[in-house]
């Protein structure tokens, strides 16, 4: 498939639509990447990353997904081209991000981290992490809503 900058517009645009919160004031750019082997175009806003994964016959497949479902990244660098791979909170999953313009992946990584380290601050204070089912449960919860363990008292934080 052919990358044409009036292709990649073409579906930011689309993508900008999709954004309910989407602020005019954003200097978010279309970023071209691959997500695990497919090309696709990246956009990140405060919440959430959106992307729209470019199949054939110009067929596109969109998908977000919030920072807060992330719980680590890291960046590598090469002669040519950037990685970038965020880890999922839940499960041993990873997205892998690749792209050849190294500045527009270092904006993102910046963003990426940010957000992502406010996300875990924001879920430490607010929230505690099951033993068993390995599900986030709130910080007052005597009982995981998902696997019906019970928490001790002295793993509360009050």
């Amino acid at each position: 498939m052919i990358w044409t900058k009036k292709r990649i517009q073409r579906v930011f645009e689309i993508i900008k639509s999709l954004i309910p919160d989407y602020e005019k004031k954003n200097d978010a750019d279309p970023i071209r990447a691959e997500i695990d082997g497919k090309r696709s175009v990246i956009l990140a806003t405060n919440k959430r990353l959106y992307f729209c994964k470019l199949g054939l016959l110009w067929s596109k497949d969109f998908d977000n997904i919030s920072w807060s479902k992330f719980r680590h990244l890291k960046i590598k660098e090469g002669l040519a081209s950037s990685k970038i791979e965020l880890e999922y909170r839940l499960g041993s999953r990873t997205l892998r991000l690749e792209g050849l313009n190294k500045e527009q992946f270092r904006s993102l990584f910046r963003k990426a981290q940010e957000r992502i380290t406010v996300n875990n601050e924001k879920l430490q204070l607010s929230s505690k992490i099951c033993h068993r089912c390995g599900e986030v449960a709130n910080a007052t919860a005597r009982v995981c809503p998902h696997c019906t363990h019970e928490f001790s008292r002295a793993y509360d934080p009050a």
